[in-house]
């Protein structure tokens, strides 16, 4: 699937029961009313403000594989019909991988097109999924945050020492940036889809104690 709108169909919505009054007084109804509109507001700018980022992600991503593509390409004409293999090939195609594996998570857990294994928990009911699923993200938000501050080491190791490519003499320090940017976007990412489903929970648990 190519750059475009995210699958996913989950929207902050106001439910006016979720919200509750902070003050028993009639006149309190409209003023948090109002208050949980504005907050609905900002988390809907937040949330289109992140995806836009993704989107931006997405594309570089695409372009990052079209290049990839078009340097591996030339690389085999090179070297079997013209005899005269690209010695900088393998630098740029490792840094290309760099930063498309940092910089595609994020889209493509919006898009939904990751790998997930349901054999089991499709036959399970529905709100034990909804909780597993809150599990299984809050785990990919730990491990996201973990990788994280592991490539800190890595990035304060290759300012130290000026790391560079061995055939090309490329600075490997603007890459490795790369990997923080991309999974940085996908806790923000995390975050909201996490708050959504909780919300979304919630609601459906205080509806199902009502009725």
């Amino acid at each position: 699937m190519g750059p475009g709108r995210y699958s996913s169909t989950r929207r902050w919505t106001l439910d006016i029961a979720f919200i509750p009054p902070s003050t028993p007084s009639a006149t309190s109804g409209p003023r948090v009313l109002s208050d949980g509109v504005s907050v609905m507001k900002m988390c809907v700018a937040i949330k289109r403000g992140i995806y836009a980022l993704a989107r931006l992600f997405e594309y570089i991503c695409w372009f990052v594989l079209l290049g990839w593509v078009a340097l591996m390409t030339a690389g085999v004409i090179a070297r079997y019909v013209l005899r005269s293999p690209l010695i900088y090939q393998v630098d740029l195609v490792s840094l290309a991988l760099v930063i498309f594996a940092s910089f595609c998570v994020a889209p493509v857990f919006l898009k939904n097109e990751h790998i997930r294994v349901d054999l089991i928990t499709r036959h399970l009911p529905k709100r034990v999924q909804d909780v597993l699923l809150l599990i299984a993200e809050g785990i990919l938000l730990l491990f996201s945050v973990l990788i994280i501050y592991s490539s800190t080491d890595l990035i304060a190791h290759s300012l130290e020492v000026s790391s560079r490519t061995e055939v090309s003499n490329i600075p490997l320090t603007p890459f490795i940036l790369c990997i923080p940017l991309g999974f940085g976007l996908l806790v923000m990412v995390l975050v909201v889809d996490l708050s959504e489903r909780l919300y979304t929970f919630l609601i459906s648990q205080q509806r199902a104690h009502k009725g």
